[in-house]
C-alpha cells in the first residue's frame, strides 16, 4: 500500500533592510548596478580581505554560473572597484 501524501507547506522569512550602497562615484555606480540585484552592499563590503585573483574568480563566477547581468568586458573595471572599495589583500 502506498505511503499517503503529505501536504507542504511554504514558510517565508523577512529579511532586514539594508539601505548601504557602495558610495559615490563612478566606480560606487558600476558596483551598485553590478552587484545590489542580488547583494546587498555590506555583503560585499565586509567579505574577508581578497586579492585581485580572488575578487576576478568572484565576479568571473557571479557571471558564468550565477548569470549576473554583467559584461565580461566590465570584469576588471568591476574588479579595480572592488578592490578600492572593498577589503583586500593588495
Amino acid at each position: 500500500m502506498p505511503a499517503p501524501l503529505t501536504a507542504i507547506q511554504s514558510s517565508s522569512i523577512t529579511l532586514p533592510t539594508d539601505e548601504q550602497t557602495f558610495g559615490a562615484g563612478q566606480d560606487a555606480a558600476l558596483l551598485d548596478r553590478s552587484c545590489l540585484a542580488c547583494h546587498s552592499a555590506s555583503m560585499i563590503l565586509y567579505q574577508p580581505p581578497l586579492t585581485r585573483k580572488q575578487w576576478t574568480a568572484t565576479v568571473d563566477k557571479m557571471r558564468e554560473a550565477y548569470r549576473a547581468p554583467i559584461e565580461a568586458r566590465d570584469t576588471e573595471a568591476i574588479v579595480d572597484a572592488l578592490m578600492a572599495k572593498a577589503p583586500s589583500s593588495r
